[in-house]
């Protein structure tokens, strides 16, 4: 796993991406920009073509490929770069901004406001004095926590939360050229809208089905600025939609998201497509251009774009520009803006109307809340404290009722709860830095136990979304309730996990003592496997009602963890039941992987057991004789049933004889090292593949 600083292009030594010339130095050649080494020893740079071949009109990702990945990533980049140049002017010299852009690399700033040569010295102490009043914001990208972009938030003439509410143009007309470009963008993806009938059906699907348990965007305000958007765009009032482009790209990156959910508002079949032509990549690609835009609007539409942006990505892995963690760098940057704008501070919007200030509540905490739980997944330490938070929680309005008359207010305090609890799950176990030759690690049960005990009272809360059997598969709620069950149970995972891989490793010894450390191992391994069960349960729950998103980043986040944890457990445990939720787990991901290109690479690294589990009678008649509500039910009160140390009075836990090294074969590797379950697993799924086909062969699973 990767667990060291991604470096910024500005400090990388070479470009991501080669020449023809320089293909053999198995550098990752994407075609476009030349190498320094090639520019530097005066060589010819030659960019390679793709040999002809005819197009899939459907394949959306092929077209934009071909026709404008390259000149759309480029454009973005020099008019960060260069802001005066008109886009006429950058497509006619394609080559010189080539090379300013790969070798000049001062002209790649760290900050909103280039930083010359004669400011580095300024820099150099204002980042020392930023360091300890931001906590080190992560600069993996252009970081909006710079401090030159803090004073650009502060020097402006509204305060933060007055700005949020300006007209989302960051373009006066003086600005010629910059305008121009915009216009030819906004006039480009403006005519790949559908109908106006079907827009406003793809935006209640979303705000409807999509939005669960977060917020993106205040309903009857969105839908006013799309109707008059749509008018306008009917008389052709191309001034309008560039000053209002903020409302259009909004709008193209929804589609994208909702397009993948019609077939359940239509009471429909999943469709049958492929990654590369899901109905919503046409509108992702529309929108993708303005991404460089909000960034550097830097306002309330920034916010609500870039998480959009972020859970279309996190399914979507289609892109590679900057997008090492997937649609985690989007969500980020949303969070670093949104902290920039102070977002986080109640005093910021106090002044303003209870609509507006239940509006930046509501984004605050949709921002605050996806960042982490899609941050922990991939080991990124927090951007903000929780303990600087001052914002209250959402309250129910009738003005944030959906066109349903639902309110998801309070799902969403169940969302903001339970990821604190994340937030101590993993700041007791995957935050602390260990050194490689420590042999052990010292455990308080108690805290461990607090934990659960805290996850469980927080379910215990809301009684009538936790419980299943209360539930209406017809309510719109459905979706949104079942999700609230399924964070419970990730969270039950993450406690247990590294104490099932621990174990897994040292099963013989702790079967063969019977003392307090191998009762606690198996309570919290139990703890996580339950959960792991239960996850795969829910999502066949949403399966079975036509309600499971192929498109969805939770139904696919869920997946993977939980899928993980039952590979985990398959090395000691080949009961029929592990076999039969294994079985089920991977047939969700295979419906899944038609539409999402992350469920589409895992499953390919466990097709043998995929072909096993599938072609097993045995566990056909086994799954008839389960209850799903008894698969559901009973999980709790796992904190009362703790295993107790009358003899050491639950004084603090030591593993020991662990061994030396930081690898995955003792309990400070599970406990502290920031692990990722699936995005950069493919060695682990692959042996697992092999390892337990193979041991499930001569158990005469396999003829």
């Amino acid at each position: 796993m990767r667990n060291r600083r991604i470096k910024p292009l500005h400090e990388r030594k070479r470009v991501t991406v080669a020449c023809s010339r320089c293909r053999n130095r198995k550098t990752k050649c994407e075609g476009g920009f030349p190498c320094s080494k090639c520019v530097k020893s005066k060589q010819e740079c030659v960019i390679p073509h793709d040999v002809d071949k005819p197009m899939n009109p459907t394949d959306y990702k092929e077209n934009y490929t071909k026709v404008r990945a390259y000149n759309c990533k480029l454009e973005r980049i020099v008019q960060y770069l260069f802001p005066d140049v008109s886009l006429k002017y950058l497509r006619e010299n394609t080559d010189e901004f080539e090379k300013e852009v790969c070798i000049n690399k001062l002209r790649l700033p760290h900050a909103a406001v280039p930083i010359t040569a004669e400011k580095q010295d300024d820099q150099a102490s204002t980042d020392s004095k930023m360091s300890t009043s931001l906590n080190h914001f992560d600069r993996a990208f252009v970081s909006t926590t710079d401090q030159s972009f803090i004073q650009f938030i502060e020097q402006s003439g509204q305060d933060p939360a007055q700005r949020c509410m300006i007209p989302a143009c960051v373009f006066s007309k003086s600005n010629g050229d910059l305008r121009r470009n915009l216009q030819l963008l906004v006039n480009h993806s403006s005519q790949l809208l559908p109908s106006d009938d079907q827009v406003r059906k793809l935006i209640q699907i979303y705000l409807n089905i999509c939005e669960t348990n977060y917020f993106y965007v205040q309903h009857l305000r969105f839908y006013k600025e799309v109707d008059v958007l749509l008018e306008r765009k009917k008389l052709g009032d191309l001034e309008y939609l560039t000053t209002n482009w903020a409302t259009l790209a909004l709008l193209l990156i929804m589609l994208a998201i909702s397009s993948g959910f019609e077939f359940i508002a239509d009471n429909s079949e999943m469709p049958k497509v492929t990654p590369n032509t899901m109905p919503g990549l046409v509108y992702y690609y529309a929108a993708l251009p303005f991404t460089g835009f909000l960034l550097d609007l830097k306002a309330l539409e920034s916010i609500q774009g870039l998480v959009m942006f972020g859970v279309f990505m996190t399914t979507n892995k289609l892109e590679s520009f900057q997008l090492i963690d997937g649609g985690y760098m989007f969500m980020n940057l949303a969070l670093e803006i949104a902290v920039a704008n102070k977002l986080h501070l109640k005093e910021t919007f106090e002044t303003h109307s209870k609509i507006d200030q239940e509006v930046y509540k509501r984004l605050w905490w949709t921002c605050y809340t996806m960042e982490r739980r899609h941050g922990v997944n991939i080991g990124k330490a927090e951007t903000i404290s929780p303990e600087d938070i001052t914002v209250d929680l959402p309250v129910d309005m009738p003005e944030f009722y959906n066109s349903l008359g639902y309110s998801n207010h309070l799902s969403q305090i169940s969302t903001i709860q339970m990821n604190f609890i994340y937030r101590d799950i993993m700041q007791s176990f995957y935050s602390i830095a260990k050194s490689k030759k420590d042999t052990t690690v010292s455990i308080d049960p108690k805290i461990i136990r607090k934990l659960v005990e805290d996850l469980e009272e927080c379910k215990l809360q809301f009684p009538d979304y936790a419980k299943i059997d209360n539930l209406d598969p017809n309510s719109p709620r459905y979706r949104g309730c079942i999700h609230l069950n399924q964070f419970y149970y990730l969270a039950k995972i993450y406690i247990g996990k590294p104490f099932l891989l621990y174990k897994v490793e040292n099963y013989k010894r702790l079967n063969e003592n019977n003392g307090y450390e191998a009762a606690f191992v198996d309570h919290l391994s139990s703890i996580c496997i339950d959960a792991a069960f239960c996850c795969v349960e829910l999502l066949s729950e949403l399966q079975k009602y036509n309600k499971l998103g192929m498109f969805s980043c939770t139904d696919i986040n869920v997946c993977n963890i939980a899928l993980f944890a039952i590979l985990v457990f398959l090395k000691i445990d080949r009961s029929e039941t592990t076999l039969l939720f294994l079985r089920k787990g991977l047939s969700i991901l295979k419906i899944m992987s038609d539409g999402s290109a992350s469920a589409k690479l895992a499953l390919q690294k466990l097709q043998k057991l995929d072909k096993l589990v599938s072609d097993l009678a045995e566990l056909d008649d086994f799954e008839k004789d389960i209850n799903p509500h008894s698969v559901l039910g009973g999980h709790e009160f796992a904190s009362k049933s703790f295993p107790i140390d009358n003899t050491n009075q639950d004084q603090l836990l030591e593993f020991g004889n662990l061994g030396t090294g930081d690898t995955n074969a003792n309990l400070i590797g599970y406990m502290h090292t920031q692990q990722n379950f699936f995005n950069e697993m493919g060695d682990f799924l692959l042996s697992v593949d092999d390892d337990i086909f193979d041991q499930l062969r001569l158990l005469g699973f396999v003829e």
